[in-house]
């Protein structure tokens, strides 16, 4: 007789292993859906800690760049209370920072008080609430040289705190460099063959044919008493649209805010309206290095500094000067010369007006008139030597039309016939409008940022204009000089640029 092992029970054994094994898995199911959701949690939270240390650093930047003042000399805020060989700035021997937290190291009360305000507050996102703190510390701080006269230039380095407090809490931590370029040439305004600093369209326009180039005054060459342009280095600019009927062609980029080709004037936002054939070759170092298209999108609109106003403004006394004008019969101070020939040494002069053949030669040195007009075949020569430019601020009192050169023209070469834009600059601060004519010796920079500017003639202009609009229905080509953009052939002038921030950087806590 065989007998078997009882095998009572087995079942329940079974089951309760399989149990066992389900509620393990159970467990680790809910086990990690509770992880899943504390993560999710945990990265909700950091997420909007960060987004509130955003918040601190964009409203320490606002303050920096459209509410705070920066040093200049003799203020103040004097400037001369910095120690700017260091990095950071310092001041009373400790680095120059702002504070919402913690203690700041600025000399004016007022601006520590006010940084304080905008740079701490709280952000609010359903039932979580983020606080925000900002310190900015002075990284650098330099005073340069701009149309507008001295300019403080800054660098700030800002850091911000964004927490949750709570049950759960979470602080993220942002940081970023606030800065602005600067850039030097031989005269005020951005490197560009022509830049309108309106925003519209047809800030600039051009008819006729117009033809955009460029050359170096220090390296030119000379064919049928006329200079031999470079089919690259045109660049031109504007804050808004260029409008171009009748086969414009520019030898360099177009660079604007806007992008792309198409009718603007319908309410487009377009960079180029073309209705008569334009090219832009986009050609800037050479005829061959050229860029496609030739559009150049630029990150943000370029503000141009208006040029100081003449302080004290010079006379409005009428100067009417033909070939039969002498020094006696003008009764000024700082003429010399003969009829028909006249010298006037730099100094303030009031309206000048050139007609009837006659020519009127200044120097390099600076000059303050309220306007001038060249007309009749008359011509306003620059005899300029060395480093010194001839400098005209045009004060423009009670005239629409400050600067006229219709029928007359410039006459500023060097020793060897070639135009010299170098040696001529026209800096005007008002909104009235300058009227412009070329010719084979017509060299000069005319900086207006407010002004509107007209050209017509059909001739040269050789050098480079800045105006709010600008418009060439002439056909007048322009050709910039490269001589210009280069800082080491004199004294430079700066042109500082909007702020940018960059070097973005965040970590958590």
């Amino acid at each position: 007789m065989h007998y078997r092992s009882p095998e009572t029970g087995f079942a329940l054994v079974l089951a309760l292993i399989l149990t066992l094994v389900v509620s393990v898995m159970g467990a680790s199911v809910m086990f990690l859906s509770q992880t899943e959701t504390l993560s999710s949690l945990n990265y909700e939270m950091m997420t909007q800690a960060r987004y509130g240390a955003e918040s601190g650093l964009n409203t320490a930047a606002n303050y920096l760049v459209n509410t705070y003042t920066a040093p200049i000399s003799g203020g103040a805020d004097d400037i001369a209370n910095y120690d700017m060989t260091k990095s950071p700035v310092q001041y009373n021997g400790v680095a120059v920072v702002l504070s919402a937290s913690t203690s700041s190291n600025y000399p004016v009360a007022s601006v520590k008080t006010a940084f304080s305000n905008a740079a701490q507050g709280t952000v609010v996102a359903g039932q979580t609430t983020m606080n925000y703190t900002a310190t900015a510390t002075l990284v650098a701080m330099s005073q340069v040289t701009t149309a507008a006269g001295p300019t403080t230039v800054q660098t700030w380095s800002i850091t911000a705190d964004g927490t949750i407090s709570g049950g759960r809490s979470a602080q993220e931590e942002v940081s970023s460099i606030v800065e602005r370029q600067v850039t030097w040439a031989q005269a005020a305004g951005e490197n560009y063959a022509m830049f309108a600093t309106a925003n519209g369209c047809g800030s600039l326009t051009m008819s006729g044919g117009v033809t955009i180039g460029s050359y170096d005054s220090a390296h030119a060459t000379i064919s049928g008493g006329a200079v031999v342009p470079d089919t690259y280095g045109g660049d031109i600019g504007s804050n808004g649209n260029l409008n171009e009927s009748g086969g414009a062609t520019v030898h360099g980029t177009m660079s604007t805010p806007r992008s792309g080709v198409g009718n603007c004037s319908s309410g487009g936002v377009d960079a180029w309206s073309d209705s008569g054939g334009a090219t832009v070759t986009g050609c800037s170092t050479s005829a061959t290095s050229c860029v496609s298209g030739g559009l150049v999108h630029l990150s943000q609109a370029v503000s141009l500094a208006a040029p100081s106003t003449p302080n004290p403004e010079p006379p409005t006394t009428n100067l009417s000067i033909t070939s039969t004008t002498t020094c006696t019969s003008l009764g000024i101070s700082g003429c010399t010369g003969t009829a028909g020939n006249l010298v006037f040494a730099p100094g303030s002069y009031g309206n000048i007006s050139l007609s009837g053949g006659a020519k009127l030669t200044i120097s390099g040195g600076a000059y303050t008139i309220n306007s001038i007009s060249v007309s009749g075949g008359a011509a306003l020569t620059v005899n300029a030597t060395g480093s010194t430019p001839a400098i005209v601020t045009i004060a423009g009192q009670s005239k629409t039309t400050p600067l006229s050169f219709s029928g007359g023209g410039i006459t500023n070469v060097n020793a060897s016939n070639v135009p010299t834009p170098t040696k001529l600059q026209f800096l005007y601060a008002g909104t009235g409008t300058l009227s412009l004519s070329g010719g084979t010796q017509t060299a000069g920079t005319v900086y207006a940022p407010n002004a509107a500017i007209s050209l017509s003639g059909g001739a040269r202009w050789y050098g480079s204009i800045s105006g709010a609009t600008i418009s060439d229905s002439g056909g007048t080509a322009i050709y910039y000089d490269r001589e210009l953009g280069n800082p080491g052939a004199g004294s430079p002038i700066a042109t500082v640029g909007n702020f940018m921030m960059n070097s973005f950087s965040w970590s958590r806590f």
